[in-house]
């Protein structure tokens, strides 16, 4: 009897273990998904975000981020000036001493009017070279004084707009009077050449050939130069005319007679030079009215 007994109360042990035990499991699941209830029950229009602690995230202002970053970029603007201004010395010392050795047309030549046109040509393309390449030189040694002193703001949003704003004239002067200048070199090579192959007192067809194929070969390389750069300003500028009236220009209207007696020195020395290179070529190509004016 007294093990029967035994065996039952175990048996009712167990089974109020196995009871306490399906309750409490209950109690606990009920209680994880009582925690949830409120937030699925409550619409999303209706819940609160960012709530106790958490705080919202600053919006981003886009008219903040679309505001451009500034940088100095006078090592660029340095870089350029110092590379046109050792070029430009180079093309002047050049093109200085063949300045003044025009070449000579011999008497009896074959195309008399021509080599007088090309010997005036030569002539005005020397010129025009070491002119140009002497303020290319100046203008870059006072953009680098510039730069280097902090006398002007190098700070922008990029080069181009460095050198389009602050160094405008600076610049755009270099620029078109070095390509110019260039191109002015070569063409007055080509007309001493054609000068001295014309004027040969013995002329033999091959030294002939070969002149006038050297004559061709630097009009070649001068009109290359002139088709790539009127290729390359072309967005920005047009062509290289077109910038270097832009640059006469500008000079004219920052130094105008009205800004000093230098200014106005300038432009009377600028007048002076189209009125005499007019009349030296007219002169050259239609030599005729020379005689007619000299016998009466």
């Amino acid at each position: 009897m007294r093990g029967a007994n035994m065996e039952r109360c175990h048996g009712w042990a167990r089974a109020i273990l196995a009871f306490g035990l399906v309750l409490l499991g209950h109690y606990g699941s009920s209680m994880s998904f009582s925690q949830l209830r409120p937030s699925c029950r409550t619409p999303l229009a209706a819940q609160r975000p960012f709530a106790g602690r958490c705080k919202p995230l600053p919006r981003l202002s886009l008219e903040k981020a679309a505001v451009p970053l500034m940088v100095d970029y006078g090592s660029v603007a340095l870089g350029l000036f110092n590379n046109l201004r050792t070029t430009s010395a180079l093309l002047t010392g050049a093109s200085l001493g063949s300045l003044y050795g025009s070449p000579a047309v011999a008497k009896g030549s074959r195309w008399p009017r021509m080599q007088h046109t090309a010997s005036s040509l030569y002539m005005l393309g020397m010129g025009i070279t070491v002119a140009h390449n002497f303020l290319v030189v100046f203008l870059c040694t006072i953009g680098t004084t510039a730069i280097l002193t902090g006398s002007r703001v190098t700070h922008a949003t990029s080069a181009k707009e460095l050198l389009m704003g602050p160094f405008l004239l600076e610049y755009l002067t270099c620029r078109v009077f070095f390509l110019g200048s260039l191109c002015a070199f070569l063409f007055a090579l080509a007309c001493k050449t054609f000068v001295m192959t014309a004027s040969a007192e013995n002329p033999r067809p091959a030294k002939d050939y070969l002149g006038f194929s050297v004559t061709s070969l630097l009009m070649l390389v001068a009109f290359s130069q002139l088709a790539y750069t009127n290729h390359m300003v072309a967005a920005n500028h047009g062509s290289l005319g077109l910038m270097y009236l832009r640059v006469v220009s500008l000079w004219l209207t920052r130094y105008n007679p009205l800004t000093g007696v230098c200014s106005c020195l300038q432009c009377a020395a600028f007048a002076a030079t189209l009125i005499f290179m007019l009349l030296s070529l007219t002169k050259a190509i239609f030599p005729g009215t020379e005689s007619k004016t000299n016998e009466q």
